[in-house]
């Protein structure tokens, strides 16, 4: 875990801190299926504007709410599913995003790349909006 960047680093921290807060069961299968999330981000600067909470049920939600970016990455016990949006955000739930996630993208030990995609579309925004700026 030490090797972890600084954004990776606050995230699983947040979660950690959280798994207490909630007493969560099954506490340390989520906290692998956070790691192995984190760890499939090729560019912490990708998890910078990022924030996780609880959901109160089954999921973490890292989120993404900025001028840019309305995206969700939810990490249950045996999957996931995401959204993202790009472009203006106007931050209203009720619009269309740009790019839907795969629901129930399954978590099997640890080894798939279940967050690929996502952190694929990610930074291909990323770069783009960069590229416009």
């Amino acid at each position: 875990m030490s090797d972890m960047e600084s954004n990776a680093q606050r995230l699983l921290n947040n979660v950690k801190e959280q798994l207490v807060e909630f007493n969560i069961p099954h506490a340390i299968q989520y906290e692998a299926n956070v790691v192995a999330f984190l760890n499939q981000c090729p560019d912490d600067r990708i998890l910078k504007d990022a924030t996780v909470s609880w959901d109160g049920e089954i999921d973490f939600d890292f989120k993404w709410d900025t001028e840019r970016f309305d995206c969700r990455f939810s990490i249950g016990l045996t999957d996931t599913g995401w959204h993202l949006w790009a472009g203006v955000n106007n931050h209203s739930k009720d619009d269309e995003c740009f790019q839907h996630g795969i629901g129930g993208m399954e978590i099997e030990g640890n080894e798939d790349f279940f967050a690929h995609d996502f952190f694929e579309s990610m930074e291909w925004e990323m770069r783009d909006y960069d590229k416009m700026k």
